[in-house]
């Protein structure tokens, strides 16, 4: 059912943005007007250097991808043939992702939302407003993004090709099936995953890791900082060959994963995930607690996960490059920079066939 108070809101909203363009004069806003085979919830009649127009404004209470594509359907499906340059349709929810946006985009339908996001594309008009967050986030019993629930993410973004039965999927990541059947229905409701004959298969990926990302700081786990005399290479493989003989799980990430996989900033300092027992650790090869200066850092993970998919080099064991992604990703002092690097030169590859 339609919020009837909504629909007002969006009114006003579109009368606002619309205000914005020089010359451009509303002459009547309609409601439940029948356009096709069926009434829209509501038009906005509006003049244009002599010409009158018609946006058609359908009203959703879900801005999922998975909503977004089906109300474009049924929009565009209204348009009489031949008319197309006299309507324009837009789709009205409570709030809009850079995904859907971009859906609305390449389908060549507008949006607005509550939120005060918008892309309008029509004759000589063009406005785009986007970064405005969700004050009315929908309520999820499952986190997406919580450590369990982000082991589904991550498989999946390291295995962009592959298709999924959901049990395989779970076993893959180390959770329970119904787990991995709610974060699947999740994805598949945002539109990051489709299914089909009892198969699923990631779709978007970038759109995905760029949701995940905004979440996402390699804070979440707990860090450590130490001075070594050694130089950074001997401190990273001293690490490595400690944890390897006690059968500790260990990974490089930051600047010492990206240096081996994608080299773009140089820094002088190593930084390793260690499973457990850093403090033996750090007693046994002498390396010293220290509150500025330090050139080791040593990240207990917050999860498991974080070692899924990583990978064997001649010089050390490195995480995934999904997971070196979002490490370096909210690092300040060229952290960005270089985890850009990787998506361009590594991660793109991956997935442009999906």
């Amino acid at each position: 059912m339609i919020n009837r108070g909504n629909e007002e809101k969006y009114k006003e909203n579109l009368k606002s943005i619309l205000a914005r363009i020089p010359g451009l004069v509303v002459l009547a806003i309609r409601d439940e007007i029948p356009i096709g085979t069926r009434k829209v919830d509501f038009d906005v009649i509006y003049r244009l250097e002599d010409k009158t127009y018609d946006l058609i404004v359908e009203v959703r209470g879900q801005g999922t991808p998975l909503a977004i594509r089906t109300m474009i359907d049924g929009l565009r499906n209204l348009i009489p043939q031949g008319a197309e340059d006299k309507f324009y349709p837009v789709i009205a929810v409570p709030f809009i992702s850079a995904l859907g946006m971009q859906i609305c985009r390449e389908a060549q339908v507008g949006c607005i939302d509550l939120a005060g996001n918008c892309y309008l594309n029509f004759g000589q008009v063009y406005i785009e407003v986007k970064g405005n967050q969700n004050s009315t986030p929908i309520n999820r019993n499952t986190s997406l993004f919580s450590p369990k629930s982000s082991r589904i993410t991550r498989v999946l973004l390291c295995n962009v090709k592959k298709l999924w039965q959901v049990q395989q999927l779970g076993e893959e990541a180390s959770v329970s099936i119904g787990l991995a059947s709610r974060i699947k229905d999740i994805l598949t409701d945002e539109g990051f995953l489709i299914e089909e004959n009892r198969l699923i298969k990631l779709i978007n990926p970038g759109m995905l890791i760029d949701t995940w990302k905004d979440s996402y700081s390699y804070k979440k786990n707990r860090i450590r900082e130490f001075y070594s005399t050694f130089d950074t290479p001997t401190i990273e493989s001293t690490v490595q060959a400690y944890c390897s003989e006690r059968k500790i799980r260990s990974a490089l990430t930051l600047f010492s994963g990206a240096t081996r996989i994608a080299p773009h900033v140089l820094m002088n300092k190593a930084f390793l995930y260690v499973e457990r027992g850093i403090d033996d650790l750090v007693n046994t090869l002498g390396f010293k607690p220290v509150g500025s200066g330090a050139n080791i850092m040593l990240l207990e993970p917050y999860d498991e996960g974080v070692f899924y998919n990583s990978q064997s080099m001649a010089d050390g064991t490195i995480v995934s490059n999904v997971q070196l992604y979002l490490d370096l990703i909210k690092y300040k002092g060229r952290g960005e920079e270089a985890a850009e690097f990787l998506r361009q030169t590594r991660l793109q590859k991956d997935w442009q066939t999906v």
